[in-house]
């Protein structure tokens, strides 16, 4: 073992130590951080030059989490096996944070929603579409993407939105996209498509229950907002539509069977 080698190995094990001490890696900078990561997978190059020359490339943490194989393997000294692992780094921590939503088994507040949904949306870089399933009970049925964009566009399939509802017999529907670009404000376009889903999904009996539009760590949130007010009124009685308002200022999800509202709970 040359000397070098051997100074790389023990600087290892002491990073390694550290982490041990400090499992959360709060004291690491993003140096340290990614060093420690690469340190794992090239086993024999000073990865702490490595980590430094990833960072200056592409101007931080992040970004290097979100380079292409590609761009990551133009790096000095960097292998493919660790080019890829990076790259799909992101990817992965998505399907962690999935698997952990799964665990709310019904949405019947905003809160939930949120939870359900919001991970299928971290660090996307692209728009993407997804709908919960919900039985008469709000039991989440299935989770799925109804399309997938460019960076500033995707539009929302009615179509395979009703399609995939009717398939699996759901009695609620919420839709979600993300805005890249860090605006959770829908458009004219979210406005329009917004309005002709829940206008089709009650013509079929199926409640479009929200759309949530994610953007960083903001959420917009058609039904907390009060979109669905115009359309409630053609559809349902003025007693549901007194419910609407009441569950929306609360934040909870309209029931199968509302509420009766007296004149009193209007104000």
């Amino acid at each position: 073992m040359s000397n070098s080698t051997g100074r790389h190995e023990g600087h290892r094990e002491r990073l390694r130590e550290a982490a041990q001490v400090d499992s959360d890696l709060s004291s690491f900078s993003d140096y340290q951080t990614l060093e420690f990561l690469l340190s794992f997978d090239i086993p024999r190059k000073d990865t702490n030059e490595i980590a430094h020359d990833l960072i200056e490339r592409f101007g931080s943490m992040d970004a290097v989490f979100k380079a292409s194989p590609s761009e990551l393997f133009d790096v000095p000294d960097m292998t493919r096996n660790a080019a890829y692992l990076i790259s799909y780094f992101n990817a992965i921590h998505r399907k962690i944070l999935i698997s952990k939503a799964k665990e709310t088994r019904t949405v019947t507040s905003y809160a939930e929603a949120k939870r359900v949904l919001a991970p299928y949306f971290n660090d996307l870089a692209i728009e993407n579409v997804y709908m919960a399933a919900l039985d008469i009970n709000n039991k989440v049925l299935s989770v799925v993407r109804i399309n997938s964009g460019f960076v500033d566009s995707s539009p929302l399939d009615i179509s395979k939105v009703v399609s995939f509802a009717t398939s699996v017999k759901a009695k609620k529907v919420i839709v979600a996209h993300n805005h890249p670009g860090g605006n959770p404000k829908p458009s004219m376009q979210d406005r329009t498509i917004t309005s002709v889903l829940y206008m089709t999904l009650s013509a079929m009996h199926i409640e479009l229950a929200d759309h949530l539009i994610f953007a960083g760590d903001s959420v917009y949130s058609f039904f907390i907002q009060g979109n669905f007010d115009d359309n409630a009124q053609r559809i349902y009685t003025r007693e549901t539509c007194l419910a609407l308002q009441k569950c929306r200022q609360q934040g909870v999800y309209l029931c199968e069977s509302p509420v009766r509202i007296t004149e009193n709970d209007e104000e």
